[in-house]
């Protein structure tokens, strides 16, 4: 008996540090696009794909990387992808533009939306482009919502169905 409550206990202690993490970050999305609006959320969306090419295809992207240790060479390319991206959204802000505020939908609905679509976001590039499981790894539950090309493609559509309708 006390196997069977051990492994239910492991169970949501893994689930629940992943939980935690994930709803963390998704309530920190849904506040910043309640603060600073649709068209920053969407901008932040956006640029991450022209971002995402621009840094895979980038030929010296291991000779830019300065720093030593494992923590400080994922800092380092990641401050490189923020070298692509910040200019990809600032081209990307200044031309999104907010035609109709209102799609039908309250501003909390249309802010969780958005929220979970950034949060979607930041996972793809958290199992796509880099690795930055030296700062937090996700259990095999949570990989396995992400693991293979297939529903990399379906959460892709998924957040660009989200920016579609919201």
């Amino acid at each position: 008996m006390s196997v069977y409550l051990s492994k239910i206990g492991s169970f949501f202690a893994m689930f629940s540090q992943d939980m935690t993490f994930i709803l963390s970050l998704l309530l920190l999305f849904w506040a910043s696009t309640l603060y600073f609006g649709k068209g920053k959320i969407v901008s932040f969306i956006l640029s991450f794909y022209p971002a995402t090419f621009l840094y895979k295809s980038f030929p010296f992207i291991d000779k830019l990387t300065f720093l030593t240790g494992d923590k400080l060479v994922v800092v380092n390319k990641l401050g490189l992808f923020l070298l692509f991206s910040i200019p990809i959204y600032i081209i990307i802000n200044s031309y999104v533009f907010s035609v109709s505020e209102y799609t039908g939908t309250s501003h909390l609905v249309r802010g969780g939306a958005l929220a979970i679509a950034s949060l979607v976001t930041v996972m793809l590039f958290y199992y796509t482009t880099l690795d930055l499981s030296i700062f937090h790894d996700f259990g095999p539950r949570i990989d396995s919502l992400f693991a293979g090309n297939n529903l990399v493609f379906y959460w892709n559509l998924g957040v660009i169905a989200i920016l579609a309708i919201f």
